[in-house]
């Protein structure tokens, strides 16, 4: 009995072991969720800088959202002079773009996908087991502001010439993390958490 108790618990480890590894489908799947919580982001960053939503609203999305990332993940903001401000994820939703109305007026943001790496696996260097697999993408993030109500009235191509206000559009890059976790039911799971939002690059709005 002991025999077959010590091979079961050997076959049973060895199995989560070798489950371990994300196939090129698990790739896909887990990169399309990573895109699926980057819009989320995107959203709410959007109906926070327009001003438009209850406290309550606030709390509830703003908790949502904070659940994709890493705890310890931060934002950098930048604008046309290449100053760059870092704030943990938490204070930038609360601090910086739930305030865009006051300190700016009518507010407008648009995003749009630019690229994406692959995910690559990250081992620990001394025992060279798998501790996660990390990727990357790239999003366009467009701003433009003005106390001007007349701005509700722009079409598109009058806000990309910048009329009435200050506008720009930043290259950033948002780090993703997809950790491999065990359920005793379920069987083994990834999780995907996005991390932190760098700027890559700060142009004129065009």
């Amino acid at each position: 009995m002991k025999i077959v108790t010590l091979l079961f618990c050997l076959v049973f480890s060895y199995s989560i072991h070798a489950q371990k590894t994300l196939t090129e489908e698990d790739k896909k799947v887990n990169m399309q969720r990573a895109k699926e919580y980057l819009n989320e982001f995107e959203v709410l960053v959007t109906r926070l800088s327009a001003g438009k939503l209850t406290e309550s609203q606030k709390e509830s999305q703003i908790s949502n959202v904070l659940s994709r990332f890493e705890d310890s993940a931060v934002v950098e903001v930048s604008n046309l002079k290449n100053e760059i401000h870092e704030y943990p994820l938490k204070k930038y939703f609360y601090k910086v773009v739930a305030k865009y109305p006051k300190d700016y007026g009518v507010v407008i943001m648009k995003f749009s996908f630019v690229d994406q790496s692959n995910l690559s696996p990250v081992k620990d260097k001394a025992t060279g087991k798998l501790l996660y697999y990390e990727g990357d993408m790239d999003f366009r993030q467009c701003f433009y502001a003005t106390k001007k109500s007349s701005i509700l009235k722009l079409n598109d191509e009058q806000i990309q010439k910048c009329e009435g206000g200050y506008c720009d559009c930043t290259v950033k890059n948002v780090k993703i993390k997809v950790v491999p976790r065990y359920e005793e039911l379920a069987g083994q799971r990834w999780k995907v958490y996005l991390s932190d939002i760098s700027v890559t690059e700060t142009k004129e709005y065009k």
